[in-house]
């Protein structure tokens, strides 16, 4: 057993302090938070038919793509990118072709450094990424012990680690579970104790009770909160949530304008969220007044998702035929936005605000907004009975975008222009993407009615646009069962 420690303790070290070896390079070697960090990648082959790339095997890169081409330098390949300013840790191999390069154990690593001292989390982040880095191993229990160790050598309070280390302690040290499980417990009462009307500590008991396995406690600890801090944004917090589950929808608006009277010690993000489901509400009951005060709440608010929310706003009212003015106004002011759109996964900490995901064709998809987009204001002139404005707002959005809300907002025109051909067409553009809608096959069939008269010949139509879809999408669906 001694001479198994002694041999994992000599693996953990090469592992935990390995030198880059003469293939790969990182440059700097204690790359700092905000610097330029440059991979190099040296290739005795010299096969230039082939372009290798960085594999991030685990990071919280999370504006990076999962992988970096390299470009040639020379008689080297390198890759290069900023550090971001929440970056932990980050393991990555080289793929060139169907060559892997990596080391022996694990894969290559990057550590961040403030000054001379690794960032905060960093070894805590590496013993995530034992699994992706080994594989199954009987030794990553080990690994991510001394990792937690490492971590609070340099980090003490580190309160995930030290949570993380009494679990492991709790299984590995069975006579003793009951005393490290109190310990851990009053950890995270501490952690409690430090702010328990703030959501984002709140956030961390949590966290702590699910990493120990106690997650009932959780609905309890809700219910103390509560009575405890009544004025505090946790209660505001947890009651929103609370009407928010509500099934019954006047239920549920009724809990949600009697939180608009609650007075809170600080802020809290739910107070747009309340008005979001309000403005929703008084629009499909064509409460136009109430409507307006609430969406003007809604767009106030600047977040990554307001491009989004201002466009919702705009696109209800016009469902809805209320505040077409208003509409056009939120529809022009997202369209001006459009670049700040939100795709993919925005994330947000307390410590490092909002950090919006990597997104591969985003270019594409702004123009694909864009077009969307126009393709609303074209609705809303339609309504405003503006055709010409209409006509030419949504020409350009064709340009742009071939989306199935493009052709919706197509059909809406040429339904209140009456031209039923041209609104069956659309619907059939539709289709030719979401075959089985029924609400949109209702539709296609009403315009066909409409312009041709009588039934007859519908079917056939149904089954061409059918037999259509199929042939477009046929390989793919090959290829996909492939």
């Amino acid at each position: 057993m001694k001479s198994t420690l002694t041999f994992l303790s000599c693996l953990f070290s090469s592992f935990l302090a390995f030198s880059q070896n003469q293939v790969v390079n990182i440059s700097p070697a204690k790359p700092q938070i905000g610097e330029q960090v440059i991979i190099s990648y040296q290739n005795d082959e010299n096969d230039n038919n082939t372009i290798p790339v960085v594999v991030f095997s685990y990071s919280n890169f999370f504006e990076l793509p999962g992988t970096l081409r390299m470009t040639r330098k020379g008689n080297r390949w390198e890759a290069s990118f900023m550090v971001p300013r929440y970056a932990k840790y980050g393991s990555f191999y080289i793929k060139h072709g169907d060559k892997i390069s990596k080391p022996a154990k694990g894969h290559y690593e990057m550590i961040f450094y403030n000054g001379s001292k690794p960032v905060f989390d960093t070894y805590l982040y590496k013993s995530y990424s034992l699994a992706a880095q080994l594989g199954k191993s009987d030794s990553l229990k080990y690994f991510s012990d001394q990792l937690y160790k490492q971590e609070l050598i340099l980090y003490p309070n580190n309160y995930a680690a030290k949570l993380r280390q009494l679990v492991s302690m709790m299984e590995q040290d069975k006579p003793n579970a009951l005393r490290h499980k109190n310990e851990a417990l009053k950890l995270i009462n501490s952690k409690l104790q430090e702010n328990p009307t703030i959501m984002g500590n709140i956030n961390q008991v949590t966290m702590g009770y699910l990493i120990i396995n106690e997650g009932a406690r959780i609905d309890s600890l809700k219910e103390v909160l509560l009575k405890k801090y009544p004025g505090s944004e946790v209660a505001y917090e947890y009651m929103y949530e609370d009407a928010y589950k509500t099934k019954d929808e006047e239920e549920r608006i009724a809990k949600m304008k009697k939180l608009l009277n609650y007075t809170t010690k600080g802020e809290s993000s739910t107070y747009s969220g309340i008005h979001e489901h309000l403005f929703a509400y008084y629009a499909k009951r064509k409460d136009e007044k109430n409507a307006l005060e609430s969406a003007a709440i809604v767009a106030a608010v600047k977040n990554p998702w307001q491009p989004k929310e201002i466009k919702n706003i705009a696109a209800v009212l016009a469902e809805n035929n209320i505040g077409l003015d208003a509409a056009q106004m939120y529809a022009e002011k997202a369209l001006s936005m459009v670049k700040e759109y939100p795709f993919g996964v925005v994330r947000y900490f307390p410590e490092y605000g909002y950090i919006p995901g990597y997104v591969d064709n985003r270019n594409a998809l702004i123009d694909q907004q864009r077009g969307d987009i126009l393709s609303l204001l074209g609705n809303i002139y339609a309504r405003q009975n503006k055709m010409p404005a209409a006509e030419i707002a949504l020409k350009k959005a064709l340009e742009f975008s071939k989306s199935i809300e493009v052709y919706k907002n197509l059909a809406v025109y040429y339904q209140i222009a009456k031209l039923p051909k041209d609104a069956f067409a659309a619907y059939r553009n539709i289709l030719l993407q979401l075959p089985t809608d029924n609400e949109i096959r209702t539709a296609f069939k009403s315009n066909y009615v409409a312009y041709n008269g009588s039934e007859k010949g519908y079917e056939q139509e149904l089954n061409a646009m059918i037999a259509e879809w199929e042939n477009l999408n046929l390989s793919k669906i090959v290829k996909t069962a492939i």
